[in-house]
């Protein structure tokens, strides 16, 4: 058990607030006005200048940082937490009474409430019903030719029936195909497949995974209006009351497909989106960020929601429906966030960001919600995804009830005993979505989507309107 805090916790995070954000070489931007006179010796280069010259001998740089004696008396979990590696963070968080912990998924153990999205999810990942079967006279080519033998035997070109099982059941194809969000066209996904296997090649960064790959495929299912599906035959346009989009008329010509309704969820980039510290734990995991969220887009509300926003928004600290003052997001309540690796980096650091996410975004709910945890427990948990370079993983987190554990105390040092408000973050890892590295994985990632998107339309903002927005 980690000993008493010696401030009082207000104090505690105003400390974690400046030791996260003071650069301890900020104090060199500017040379000191005084200089000595030393004609003898060779000048030394500042820390920005050492580039110049890579063959010179690496010299500390002057500092006029003075702060031992403050950051001596903090905890050393806090004043290491820049250097710690993400297993000693996730180490620390897990000792925080407002902390997180990570666990593996088991379906006796996860709320009732998210064992559907769990076993649909295993599903898709078996290829198993997961595309209307409208699409199957267009779609089984195509994989035949883009995947011989199927890769894992999906798709078998001498047995037509291993394919059925990808395309739903005729009882299924209303259900699958009014699911929101759109199902791309195969060129599109052949060409993400293609772009994302170049970025696996010539070992491309994080952020060129999330312009090139990342962003279009989310974009390809949330923004139908970003792609004109009449132009084209091949495409495969969602909610169009079984009608097969690509099939011909007897003369050839292509029948247009039934215009879309507004989509109610949209995702933003979010690299720049910082947790507000009203709703951060006080501990010694740094600030994290997401790249991306999913949210919902109320602009087709009426105006009693877009009142009822307005009114949240002037009680939160963040003046946000969410735990982060970023403004592109004030008024549209965050659902599912996004975390993206490169390949091969290791995925603690990605966890440790959902977690710190999803943490503060329990609290934000615990905050706002009517009804106390009683009103948590009905939503049951949030989801989030982890990508690493193709690989698509679903997580999600869970609130935490004190006492759930033998070893939870009632008061671990960081601050007063607040009984059954106070709890913990549970972040659930992993169940596979798909892989950009084949159209067969690209088409299971657009179809795990496109099922969280129902929960989030049919469960997640209904809920949201009832317990935080009071409608």
């Amino acid at each position: 058990m980690p000993g008493p805090i010696p401030f009082p916790p207000d104090i505690f995070e105003w400390l974690c607030e400046v030791n996260e954000e003071q650069d301890p070489n900020s104090c060199c931007e500017h040379e000191p006005t005084m200089t000595l006179p030393t004609p003898n010796k060779r000048p030394r280069h500042s820390s920005r200048n050492l580039n110049e010259d890579a063959d010179m001998t690496p010299r500390p740089a002057h500092s006029l940082y003075f702060a031992p004696s403050t950051t001596a008396s903090l905890p050393s979990t806090m004043t290491d937490s820049r250097t710690s590696s993400p297993t000693k963070q996730m180490q620390g968080l897990d000792l925080m009474k407002e902390g997180v912990e990570w666990r593996q998924i088991d379906m006796h153990s996860i709320p009732i409430t998210v064992r559907p999205i769990i076993r649909r999810l295993r599903k898709i990942d078996k290829c198993i019903h997961m595309l209307p079967r409208s699409l199957a006279p267009l779609l089984k080519p195509v994989l035949r030719d883009a995947e011989p033998n199927g890769g894992d035997d999906d798709v078998d070109d001498d047995e037509d029936d291993d394919t059925d099982r990808i395309f739903s059941s005729s009882e299924q194809e209303h259900d699958i195909s009014l699911l929101p969000g759109r199902i791309p066209e195969s060129r599109l996904l052949q060409r993400l497949v293609s772009r994302a296997k170049r970025l696996r090649d010539e070992d491309h960064e994080e952020a060129a995974w999330n312009a090139e790959v990342h962003s279009c495929l989310l974009a390809a299912v949330f923004r139908p209006d970003d792609y004109d599906d009449s132009k084209s035959k091949s495409n495969s346009p969602t909610r169009n009351k079984n009608k097969n989009p690509v099939a011909d008329d007897d003369d050839g010509e292509s029948t247009p497909p039934p215009p879309l309704p507004p989509l109610a969820l949209d995702f933003t980039f979010a690299t720049t989106a910082k947790l507000h510290r009203d709703y951060k734990p006080i501990g010694p995991a740094r600030s994290k960020m997401v790249d991306f969220v999913v949210h919902i887009d109320p602009t087709t509300e009426g105006p009693e929601t877009r009142r009822r926003i307005k009114q949240l928004r002037l009680a939160t600290g963040t003046q946000s429906v969410n735990p982060t003052s970023f403004n592109p997001l004030a008024k549209k309540p965050i659902v599912i966030s996004i975390e993206t690796k490169k390949p091969d980096v290791g995925s603690n650091q990605a966890q440790l960001q959902v977690g710190m996410w999803h943490a503060c975004h329990w609290k934000f709910l615990r905050t706002h919600a009517r009804g106390g945890p009683e009103a948590l427990t009905t939503l049951g948990f949030l989801p989030g995804i982890v990508i690493e370079g193709h690989v698509w993983s679903f997580v999600f987190s869970t609130p935490k009830e004190r006492g759930d554990d033998d070893d939870d105390d009632d008061d671990d040092g960081n601050g007063e005993d607040e009984g059954n408000v106070t709890k913990k973050t549970v972040v659930w890892r992993f169940q596979r979505m798909g892989s950009t590295e084949t159209l067969l994985g690209t088409y299971q990632i657009v179809s795990g989507l496109r099922f969280l998107a129902s929960w989030a339309e049919t469960k997640y903002w209904p809920w949201f309107r009832i317990n935080v927005l009071a409608l």
